[in-house]
């Protein structure tokens, strides 16, 4: 009677541990495949910033170029432009 109890309670550990090691495999491999997703969106939104500054950029010379900045030139007013 005794050995049954232990074999029960052998199984009934091993049991929870292979659960326990089972979910944190599960978990690792989401939060991996959420970080992955994430830093997909992080690098399009930043090559999205990057086109959107050299529009900017593009823009302030040309309006620079149209109405002609007599004082300064468009290098040294980018920042105040802004």
């Amino acid at each position: 009677m005794n050995i049954d109890i232990t074999l029960i309670l052998t199984s009934a550990l091993a049991a929870v541990i292979l659960v326990v090691i089972l979910a944190l495999v599960v978990l690792l491999i989401y939060y991996r495949w959420r970080n992955a997703e994430l830093l997909t969106g992080l690098a399009k939104f930043i090559r999205e910033s990057q086109r959107h500054e050299r529009e900017v950029e593009r823009l302030q010379e040309e309006l620079y170029r149209r109405h002609g900045s007599s004082d300064s030139s468009p290098q040294q007013n980018k920042d105040s432009f802004i």
